[in-house]
């Protein structure tokens, strides 16, 4: 079971995402949430999660932020972003910082559904790769930032 780390300044937000996806359907089990990304960084160093879903604006430190701090200590840990903002910047800006998907808020449930099948899929292709190369995260991320 891959560990999902949920991050956004909006409880009400968590809360959905949380409960809009059966979660253990797509192999995923979300093992902490966090309301700004500051929190969120000690949460990464407890719980190791494999993926990080955040949202892109919030208080102190940003999803963006927040994504280039994953890459550069958790490089095994994937990152995807949820905006409201439909700003391309911020979009280019993610890319740049290494993250596995970048989204619109509101994202219906059927929209959830695929970006978890598409996640795990990402999942088990890395695995193989590491397997098949025996190459670490870190050399991954280096070999192919996105």
């Amino acid at each position: 079971m891959y560990q999902v780390l949920l991050v956004d300044d909006e409880p009400v937000i968590l809360r959905n995402i949380s409960k809009v996806i059966d979660w253990e359907k797509f192999g995923f089990s979300i093992c902490a949430t966090a309301e700004c990304g500051e929190e969120a960084c000690r949460l990464l160093k407890e719980y190791r999660p494999n993926l990080v879903i955040t949202d892109v604006m919030m208080p102190q430190m940003n999803g963006i932020e927040l994504a280039e701090f994953i890459g550069e200590n958790y490089p095994k840990t994937e990152v995807i972003i949820i905006s409201g903002y439909d700003e391309f910047d911020f979009a280019r800006s993610a890319m740049r910082a290494g993250v596995m998907e970048y989204i619109m808020k509101p994202t219906k449930k059927k929209s959830w559904s695929r970006l978890c099948r598409r996640s795990m899929k990402g999942f088990r292709e890395k695995r193989t790769w590491r397997e098949i190369s025996g190459n670490s995260g870190k050399r991954q991320r280096k070999i192919f930032p996105y």
